[in-house]
This record gives structure tokens, C-alpha cells and sequence, in this order.
């Protein structure tokens, strides 16, 4: 292939860090023709996975927030609890939506 015919990849700065002692690592990525999401592994400061998307015209990395899997029988105070939060297993894009299934089995659009 010609060199005016190839694109060079970026690197999604947004996933990375200036400390080496808490690096992002992508576990999964999924991308569609609207939409790209990356799952991020846990860290000592985030003891559950992230998940972290963007497209549909937005082209910077926006952490997606998920609710816990009681989150209406709990005051919003607890949601800050990392035990109170399920864990993202699995993540996946299709062209209109994106889904993500949690340890509990819940799954999100």
C-alpha cells in the first residue's frame, strides 16, 4: 500500500496515565460503526471494572456510569461504596446501541 493510502493509529490519551502505579489496562473493545467502547481492568483506586465510550459525533472518552444492582433501595451516599457497585464482565457495540453485562447478570443499553 502506498504511504498516502495508510493511516497511522492514535493513541487514546484519555485511557492513559501519568502514573505507572496505576496504569489503565484495557481488558476488551468493541467498536461499531457508530461507536467504540474499552473496558478498563480494576485498579487499587477502582477495585471494578470502567467502562469508557464515545462516538456518535463525540470523540473524546467519556467514563460510562453505571447504577448498583439495588441502587433504589440504597440513599445515593452508598453508590460511592465500590461494594455497592457490580462489576462489568463483558461490553459490546451495534450500530444504534451498546450493551454491558455485570456480574449479577444485569445488563445495560
Amino acid at each position: 500500500a502506498s504511504s498516502s493510502s495508510s493511516k497511522r493509529p492514535n493513541r487514546v490519551n484519555l485511557l492513559c496515565t501519568a502514573s505507572p502505579q496505576q496504569p489503565k489496562v484495557a481488558s476488551k473493545i468493541a467498536a461499531a460503526e457508530f461507536s467504540t467502547l474499552v473496558l478498563v481492568q480494576p485498579t487499587t483506586s477502582t477495585p471494578v471494572s470502567s467502562v469508557y465510550g464515545w462516538g456518535h459525533g463525540n470523540s473524546v472518552p467519556t467514563k460510562v456510569h453505571f447504577p448498583s444492582s439495588s441502587s433504589e433501595a440504597k440513599p445515593s451516599s452508598s453508590l460511592n461504596n465500590p461494594a455497592d457497585i457490580a462489576n462489568i464482565i463483558d461490553i459490546d457495540c451495534a450500530k444504534y446501541h451498546n450493551a454491558a453485562v455485570m456480574s449479577t447478570g444485569e445488563v445495560y443499553t
